[in-house]
């Protein structure tokens, strides 16, 4: 029965430890920024590590748009900054789980 507990104390402090490197991944990843342009450069979309919208910013050129033009170029600043930091995040928890989880292998990776 004793065994038991120590079996489950040991888990409870591998779990810690687990909470512990994640959070330390998101501050990493909190520090680390990407950026997104439309093809004309009107528009620049930074997001950090986390996927959260850090800055937008839109050149004197940018008003000269139609909604049409505006609305295009701000998805694909958007969507170009997303891929980027979806990348970044991806890269960082597989790095998180490998070194949490050596003995599964190949189990994150594509």
């Amino acid at each position: 029965m004793l065994g038991k507990l120590g079996d489950i104390s040991k888990m409870m402090g591998q779990l810690k430890e687990m909470q512990a490197q994640m959070e330390q991944s998101k501050k990493r990843l909190d520090a680390i920024t990407v950026k997104g342009k439309d093809q004309k450069a009107t528009v620049s979309i930074e997001l950090n590590g986390n996927k959260n919208l850090v800055n937008i910013d839109l050149t004197d050129q940018f008003e000269s748009l139609s909604k049409e033009e505006k609305q295009f170029a701000l998805f694909t600043a958007f969507n170009e900054a997303m891929k980027a930091a979806e990348n970044v995040h991806e890269s960082e928890m597989r790095g998180a789980a490998g070194s949490m989880m050596p003995n599964l292998g190949g189990m994150f990776t594509k």
